[in-house]
């Protein structure tokens, strides 16, 4: 009994050793269990596993094995954005302790009206919003405000939690890229301490990979502590052409594999960049489920045009995804 169980341990061992890829591969494709099989899931799938074969030409050691996430509309809805729903409302609590500064704009025209109004207004004035309601404060005071938020705030189409709301295909893609020695990014035109605030718990990405717009920082001691405080000044705006340079400032390496989505263009940059590494893989989440979130495109087209030109995949949220979210 004792060599039979010598025997087969002996082979389980050879196995691991002589497949570790197919091993590896079989686990983790289990994992995909919300995507609908089809070209996009088979793509992903024959990417991913020819990146981690030794033996493949496009074999990449696990230290080169990365993968970059847009936020807001690729990891959880973005109609309306998270983040200016919590200065919207943060805003509000301000205006009880000073109106007479809210009488300004453009706070007055934000508390007057509801947040559909801001997808109709410039980026200066989102600027100023989330300057107002992000800014003078503790890095450590902002983290609870936004915990709470994620977890207490509805949606206001959807009417769930905004910390319900991560896309679980998207979930389980950054699963099954982790267990593939990938390591996963989020780079988003979100603030970065705010999207830490959440990132881990909703997306099982750290904090520490969360690449954002910031806001000047400051060491100071007030109350007792020493803190890092958020001074009411931009930093870096991180949006479209600014994603490949805070990409490079950040990871140092250029992602092999790139997650976007359809909307206002903001992700063809970070794309395109992806797309000059080879081998590389795209992923461009198409917005066409009304019935489960939402269905809108670009003005211009300039996201599906982009991903046209240079061969980028193209996920349907309504026929590649079995299910949206995890709730559903």
């Amino acid at each position: 009994m004792t060599q039979r169980r010598s025997c087969i341990l002996f082979v389980v061992l050879f196995l691991l050793l002589a497949f570790p890829t197919a091993c590896l591969a079989k686990s983790s494709v289990a994992q995909l269990s919300s995507w609908n099989e089809g070209a996009v899931k088979q793509a992903v799938v024959e990417f991913v596993a020819q990146i981690v074969d030794p033996q493949s030409p496009s074999y990449l050691p696990p230290h080169m094995r990365i993968a970059v996430f847009d936020n807001d509309g690729t990891l959880l809805p973005e109609k309306p954005y998270v983040q200016m729903d919590f200065a919207t409302r943060r805003l509000r609590d301000m205006a009880k302790a000073a109106p007479e500064r809210m009488a300004e704009e453009p706070y007055k025209t934000t508390l007057n009206n509801d947040i559909s109004h801001l997808e109709k207004v410039g980026g200066a004035f989102l600027l100023q919003l989330l300057l107002t309601t992000h800014g003078d404060m503790a890095k450590d005071d902002l983290m609870p405000l936004v915990k709470e938020f994620m977890g207490t705030a509805k949606h206001p189409l959807l009417g769930k939690p905004y910390g319900k709301l991560a896309y679980k295909p998207m979930r389980e893609l950054v699963s099954y890229l982790q267990d593939n020695g990938f390591t996963t990014y989020i780079c988003t035109g979100g603030m970065t301490d705010f999207v830490r605030g959440y990132s881990m718990e909703m997306f099982g990405i750290p904090p520490q990979n969360v690449i954002g717009t910031t806001f000047r920082t400051e060491l100071m001691e007030k109350d007792g502590r020493s803190s890092l405080w958020v001074k009411p000044e931009l930093n870096i705006y991180n949006d479209k052409k600014h994603k490949p340079v805070a990409i490079d400032l950040h990871i140092g390496l250029r992602p092999v594999i790139t997650v976007g989505n359809v909307y206002t263009g903001g992700d063809v940059a970070m794309l395109s960049y992806g797309a000059s590494y080879k081998p590389s893989l795209q992923l461009l989440l198409h917005h066409d489920d009304a019935k489960r979130e939402l269905a809108y495109d670009e003005a211009n087209n300039a996201s599906l045009n982009a991903a046209r030109e240079q061969g980028w995949v193209v996920i349907s949220m309504k026929k590649d995804w079995k299910k949206v979210f995890s709730e559903e």
